[in-house]
């Protein structure tokens, strides 16, 4: 890796015998302990971007290394969204559209699935994981796109040139 590319982001698991530096595009690990008896560290996703349709079922990612004692949350905008494990509920926004599945997240796999997705869905999302190995954090925007359908009635009085949605 060249000398004047600079990290953006590391993480340091607890327990780590890794640290994770991502370089834009790329991913370099370094090893920082060879000591096998300490704990498998979890694995790190980058952010994503998904996008989904106006009231269809959206999956939001987030993968980490299995391990006992799992507890997930969902944020946004630092609100506790979803939650499963130590304490399990969903706020009023989600109110009874959100799931996840306790099969997978023993497999490591805690996907967000929001039903009937609708424009106040969009935005920032952050999945935290706490098992006894350590935390892991993830990051998903959900971005939310819908098609519209406009017709008009012809008028003397009105003409109309053109019209732009934006959301």
């Amino acid at each position: 890796m060249p000398s004047h590319y600079k990290p953006f982001k590391t993480f340091f698991p607890l327990h780590s015998r890794f640290i994770v530096c991502l370089y834009g595009h790329g991913v370099i690990t370094l090893l920082i302990s060879t000591d096998k008896r300490s704990p498998q560290p979890l694995l790190p996703v980058p952010d994503e971007t998904v996008t989904c349709l106006v009231s269809e079922e959206c999956h939001l990612p987030c993968m980490f290394t299995p391990a006992p004692n799992q507890s997930v949350r969902w944020f946004r905008r630092d609100v506790v969204m979803f939650s499963f494990g130590e304490t399990h509920g969903e706020s009023q926004a989600l109110a009874g559209r959100a799931t996840m599945f306790p099969p997978m997240i023993a497999g490591g796999n805690a996907t967000l699935v929001l039903r009937e997705v609708g424009l106040k869905d969009r935005g920032m999302y952050r999945c935290h994981v706490r098992t006894s190995e350590g935390e892991h954090s993830a990051k998903v925007v959900l971005k939310v796109e819908g098609t519209f359908h406009v017709s008009f009635s012809r008028s003397k009085r009105h003409r109309l040139n053109s019209i732009v949605f934006t959301f």
